[in-house]
């Protein structure tokens, strides 16, 4: 990864997996989503990050980027899983929320290794009813090294 691309190397890993890309802070990525159209089931992965560069000697040493990256998954109705103003916290862990930490888990594995980053701190969350689209996320608050 480019050093302070990590928005860039995010970008590239939705585009390889078929994911629609939110950044930016919630106002943004609120306005990209309502602009977007959405198949019932695709994944969504959302970001916004900080970086904190590490110099000596005129040379960027490391970089920390901190933020929040989430995985969601827009979901009327498919196959039983779609979703319901109705439904209790449960239900969308059942259904998706617990398939959703799952998948960031890998996500965030794959990206570590091929961008060549550690993760030095990382709380996941659900985050549900996101933006207008209310779209039901996973959210890790997240510090990444490079």
């Amino acid at each position: 990864m480019v050093k302070f691309d990590i928005i860039g190397a995010l970008k590239t890993y939705a585009d390889a997996n078929n994911m629609k890309f939110l950044s930016g802070s919630a106002w943004f990525q609120n306005y990209e989503s309502d602009v977007e159209s959405y198949d019932n089931g695709e994944l969504v992965l959302g970001c916004d990050f900080n970086c904190q560069p590490t110099y000596s000697r005129g040379q960027v040493q490391s970089i920390r980027y901190s933020g929040v990256l989430m995985l969601g998954r827009k979901f009327e109705e498919l196959g039983g899983s779609g979703s319901n103003v109705d439904e209790t916290f449960y239900q969308k862990y059942v259904l998706r929320l617990q398939e959703l930490t799952t998948e960031l888990d890998i996500l965030i594995r794959e990206f570590i290794c091929a961008n060549e980053l550690e993760v030095l701190s990382c709380t996941i969350a659900n985050d549900l009813n996101k933006f207008d689209t209310n779209i039901d996320f996973v959210a890790a608050t997240i510090t990444f090294e490079q």
